[in-house]
This record gives structure tokens, sequence and C-alpha cells, in this order.
């Protein structure tokens, strides 16, 4: 069995993966531009059971791609995330996702990454007994329930806006990491339980936070994320973050390379070794413009810090 980890061959040889909903039409698009390493985004309709897990199941296998990791679903404007484990209909999400996951690992011999997000205060929730315990069953079940999965632990935004409205929540920091450290510290599955650093999440939490007057930076959260990283989602943002036109852009141009070439330099700083999904939004994502267009600039840097 293999796990989510890319190959050094040289020094820059990353992986390189592209968002993609479970539709035929999107997984289509996808082989059509020969981009096939991808990740798996879920979303509301996963949450009833119009469609079965066996034919989310065959969609998958029949497109032929090279899927790697599946993302909890979004619903309402919010994620899964682990606090909420205590929520029924959570915790069964999140499940459903792993057996989904474990599916699919089970047929092509792989270990699927499940992503959930973190909105937990670690310093104040490692106090309450019961709610830590729900969070550890809950992913301990998985783990041992569903061997081919690993699962992944992302770091979130300061203010969310949700059908509820806007909302201040914690886990924007390290969160993230710091309960995947006391995990594996506690239980072990070092290979099989890591942090996902989200560059989109933590611009606008860095962004946010100097209106406080709170020098927080990129290097920080790359320097946070060292001991477990599994893997990167890579986007960039407009104005602080917010508005849909803002949150998950793409690296095209001026001042994005400089940033897109800040952000290599850490990755390699702190001597990354996890694929890359290039998470970014589009007009139409049956034609992954702004993805496209990241990459070839991502590869370009890539190149030429490989010939400097």
């Amino acid at each position: 069995m293999s796990y989510l980890l890319f190959k050094k061959e040289g020094n820059n040889n990353m992986q390189i993966l592209i968002k993609c909903a479970l539709y035929e039409k999107e997984l289509f698009a996808r082989k059509q531009l020969k981009e096939n390493n991808i990740e798996i985004q879920l979303f509301k309709q996963f949450y009833n059971e119009e469609v079965s897990l066996t034919e989310y199941f065959n969609t998958m296998i029949s497109s032929g791609l090279n899927i790697n990791i599946i993302h909890t679903p979004l619903m309402k404007g919010e994620a899964v995330e682990i606090q909420d484990f205590y929520k029924k209909e959570m915790k069964d999400i999140f499940l459903k996702t792993c057996k989904l996951s474990n599916m699919l690992g089970e047929k092509l011999n792989n270990n699927i990454l499940v992503i959930v997000h973190c909105a937990m205060n670690y310093e104040q929730d490692i106090k309450n007994v019961d709610e830590m315990k729900v969070i550890d069953d809950t992913i301990l079940y998985a783990l041992n329930k569903y061997p081919n999965i690993s699962i992944a632990i992302e770091n979130i935004i300061p203010i969310v806006v949700s059908y509820t409205g806007p909302h201040g929540r914690n886990g924007f920091l390290n969160d993230n990491c710091l309960y995947v450290e006391y995990f594996i510290n506690k239980y072990g599955f070092k290979d099989r339980i890591g942090t996902v650093l989200d560059t989109c999440h933590a611009l606008t939490t860095i962004k946010l936070l100097q209106y406080c007057k709170i020098p927080i930076t990129l290097d920080q959260f790359f320097d946070w994320n060292k001991e477990n990283i599994k893997l990167i989602h890579l986007a960039n943002i407009g104005d602080n973050g917010y508005g849909i036109n803002n949150h998950g852009t793409g690296f095209i141009e001026g001042g994005d390379l400089e940033l897109l070439n800040d952000i290599i330099k850490l990755y390699f700083k702190y001597n990354y070794i996890c694929p890359i999904t290039i998470e970014v939004i589009e007009e139409k994502y049956s034609n992954p413009i702004n993805y496209l267009k990241t990459k070839e600039n991502l590869l370009k840097l890539l190149k030429f810090r490989q010939n400097i």
C-alpha cells in the first residue's frame, strides 16, 4: 500500500493535484486536460441518500483518474470540523467520507487521504475531557475501521460567513497542528494522521490579524506544520480574503508571483515533501483556467529554482 507522499527525484519533483467535484462532467474535463492527479471535494448532496456510496465509488473508478484525496463535504457554507463530532450529523458524515475513501483505497491498493477542518481552541479544549474523548474516539474509530485511509486536519479562517451570518471561531492558527501532535503522542498513527496547510486560510488570517496589530507570518505557518504536514492547499487571496472573488484566487501575475515564489521558498526551507493541491476559484470548473495558469507559474518558478 502506498502512502500519500511524493518522492523527491532531484529537488523539485512536486506532485500537483487539481480539485474536482464528484461529478462526471468535471471528472471528464480533468481527463481531457490530462490532469490526472485529483482531490475530490464532496458537497451537500453527500449528506443525503439520493446517491449511494456504490454509485459514488463507481463514478470515481470509471473516471480512470488518480484520486488520492477526498475532502469532507461542504454544506451551507460550512465544512465538517472535528470539534463538532459531538453532533451526530457531523460525526456520521465524516465517517461516511472515511468509508467511501476506504472503498476506493481497497480497490486501488492505495491509502486515501481524508480531509477535515479544525475550529477548536486547543489550549482550552484540551482541558475538556468529554469533548476531547469524542474527537479522539471518532478519529480512532475511523483509523482502525478503515485501514486504507489517512486523515489530515486543516487550518481555517477566523470569521466564517454561513447561512446563519458571520461569526468568529477558533482553529485559524496552529490548533490543528497542536491537536495532531497530541493525538500522535497519545495514540500513535504518525504515518496516518497529519495536517493540511491552506495558504489561502493562512493569508486571510494574517490579513485580519494585521488589523488587530498582531504580527503573524507565513513562515510561522510553515514552521508550525513542518512535523506532520500531509498536504498543502495552494491559493491566494484578494483584499482581505473575504468575498466571492477574493477567497481562493490564483497566482496569475505581478505580486501574485512574488508571493508564490515566497511560498515555494518556505516549502523547501522547511523540507516539505507533501503534495500540493491547487485550490482556486474558477468561473467554470469544467474550464479551470486559474488552476492551469497557477500551475504553469508554479512549474516555471520550480524550474528556475532548479537552475540557479
